[in-house]
């Protein structure tokens, strides 16, 4: 036996040219055993004569130019006597049609996640089938798609899987399958806030992926001492630190969390002990900057005004200002420290110490000195102004003479 290709060049379909004994005989196996009942249909494809394929009125089978392959014109299929009945009742055994009785699969129902596959297996009986076609469909491919039996998750919800029999389209048996789309992560618009007690603020959570079956979270402070946490509305109760946690209700162990840092009232008093003396600050409207407002030690001789202060909870503040007559009359008083947070010095906050002599300012922030803050200080007073321009230090200069110091000396270093 011989055989030739012959692929039509308009549709890309190939088929074989046989040769049994003398005779040439075509035959499309892709074509032919296409799973339908009807013998005769199954078989209309095989070892057939040219003539008989190009009389089927289907150009599929037309040998057109260009050709494709070899020996394209030649030879042509004439052979007539071992067609399918003449096979069929010379050789029965090889044509003897087992068709399929029974169909089941290897699971009933299946549980998959958004995006995950299974695979479903169907086993025919009996085992030795002649069509072992099995024909996969779902009820619904927007939930579970199904290809050969590899079943994917699209989106939540529920499909019937349906396997049937190639030689029997009334066989058939089904897989429930359920998909679900489980929540994977949490978001939070913030991963801190700060706040004064008092406010509320709202933190938004949205899950990860945004279509989750369960998009339900619990809200947790860790202090309800410094804010509580209502549906993601968060209150501060107290100055300090809390951290305000969103939990998934579906999965304990998926979360986010936003750190919340609350500050004392606007006004309100802190007192931080330096040494042997306590110094005095007042809260500011913004909640995390203060002024500072003087020291107990009526008889201090150094001051040093720090960048920053902590309150008894912990909670840090800036201090920004030198608060109105802040050391008024401290007669003591000889060395005093400014530092390059402080952008304002109030009025009369030096005035009267008669031997302040040693002024260090680090004045880049520094904008507003108001009136009398530097009168009646020593009048052998040196003030060193730390700036990073030359032009700042002038400026500085200025406003210090303004407020009271005309005959002090100045210097000016770097910052």
């Amino acid at each position: 036996m011989t055989t030739e290709l012959w692929k039509h060049p308009r549709y890309g379909h190939a088929w074989n040219l046989v040769k049994i004994g003398s005779g040439w005989y075509e035959v499309d196996s892709t074509w032919d055993d296409t799973g339908d009942n009807n013998e005769a249909a199954r078989h209309k494809y095989f070892n057939v004569t040219t003539a008989y394929l190009e009389n089927l009125g289907s150009s599929s089978h037309l040998r057109a130019a260009p050709y494709i392959g070899s020996l394209m014109e030649t030879p042509i299929a004439t052979g007539t006597t071992y067609t399918y009945s003449y096979m069929k009742n010379h050789y029965p055994n090889l044509f003897t049609n087992i068709v399929a009785t029974g169909i089941t699969t290897n699971m009933r129902t299946a549980d998959i996640k958004t995006g995950e596959t299974v695979t479903a297996q169907a086993y025919l009986t009996p085992s030795n089938v002649t069509n072992k076609y099995v024909k996969w469909t779902s009820s619904d491919p927007s939930v579970a798609d199904v290809d050969g039996g590899v079943i994917t998750g699209k989106s939540s919800g529920r499909a019937i899987i349906t396997a049937t029999a190639g030689s029997n389209p009334d066989l058939l048996t089904t897989i429930a399958v359920t998909v679900t789309t489980p929540i994977t992560g949490i978001k939070l618009d913030r991963s801190s806030i700060t706040m004064k007690i008092g406010d509320i603020f709202s933190i938004n959570a949205s899950t990860v992926p945004d279509n989750a079956d369960d998009k339900s979270v619990s809200w947790i402070s860790s202090n309800k001492e410094v804010a509580t946490v209502n549906n993601g509305k968060v209150t501060a109760t107290g100055s300090g630190t809390a951290v305000i946690t969103a939990v998934s209700d579906a999965n304990n162990a998926i979360k986010a969390s936003c750190k919340v840092t609350v500050s004392l009232s606007s006004g309100a008093d802190i007192t931080v002990t330096s040494g042997k003396d306590t110094y005095k600050y007042e809260v500011l409207d913004d909640g995390f900057t203060v002024a500072f407002k003087g020291v107990s030690d009526k008889k201090v001789k150094t001051v040093d005004i720090p960048e920053v202060i902590s309150d008894a909870n912990g909670t840090k503040y800036t201090v920004t200002e030198i608060g109105k007559s802040a050391l008024k009359g401290r007669k003591k008083l000889r060395k005093l420290t400014v530092p390059k947070t402080v952008t304002t010095i109030k009025k009369n906050a030096f005035k009267g110490c008669k031997e302040l002599s040693q002024i260090t300012i680090y004045g880049d922030t520094l904008e507003k000195i108001e009136s009398g803050a530097f009168s009646g200080i020593s009048k052998k007073a040196t003030f060193t102004i730390r700036t990073s321009d030359k032009a700042k230090y002038k400026k500085i200069v200025k406003k210090i003479k303004k407020a009271g110091a005309k005959n002090a000396k100045f210097k000016r270093k770097k910052k």
